[in-house]
């Protein structure tokens, strides 16, 4: 799986945020401030996978439960294809999720045979493309996506399922 970025650290969420999320972010302009991002970064086109996943976490949670208050979440993604080919992007939940522990199914009939029941650990952003860059030490591979306010990691597991998701429901319910 590619981890890194092609763009250079001034363009691309390739370290943790420096602060907390202080409030829900309701657009991208909210997201690119709080991630310290130009607006004309085109990082959008990849990240608009797992923002989309939380914002609807958070419409969910307004709804019916307060996702703050979790510490796990499993989100059962359906469908996936070009997603495929970039699931590192995923790993910017992690910076959004503080402190949870994530795991995502991705279901769906693009997923290749050789890939199904595979399962994906992320710690944390992509790199850049920045030779001294944070985010290329060896220390920082570990707590790339602490935040630096509350001191808490985040972990993403995705585990990729081929088939449509009503001929593998009853294989995810008996993992979960």
């Amino acid at each position: 799986m590619d981890d890194v970025w092609d763009l250079s650290s001034d363009l691309c969420p390739s370290h943790g945020p420096l602060s907390s999320i202080s409030k829900h972010l309701k657009s991208w302009k909210d997201y690119y401030e709080w991630r310290c991002i130009p607006l004309h970064s085109p990082v959008a086109l990849l990240l608009h996978w797992p923002l989309t996943v939380y914002h609807a976490t958070q419409i969910a949670s307004v709804r019916s439960l307060t996702v703050e208050s979790c510490n796990k979440l499993c989100i059962h993604y359906l469908g996936p294809e070009k997603e495929l080919l970039q699931l590192s992007a995923f790993g910017e939940l992690c910076a959004l999720f503080n402190g949870m522990q994530v795991h995502i199914e991705l279901i769906g009939p693009a997923i290749p045979q050789d890939r199904d029941g595979e399962k994906i650990d992320l710690r944390g952003c992509a790199r850049c493309l920045d030779a001294d860059c944070i985010c290329r030490s060896s220390s920082s591979s570990e707590n790339v996506n602490k935040i630096a306010v509350t001191g808490k990691s985040s972990a993403l597991t995705l585990q990729l399922h081929r088939g449509f998701y009503h001929d593998r429901f009853q294989d995810l319910k008996e993992v979960s």
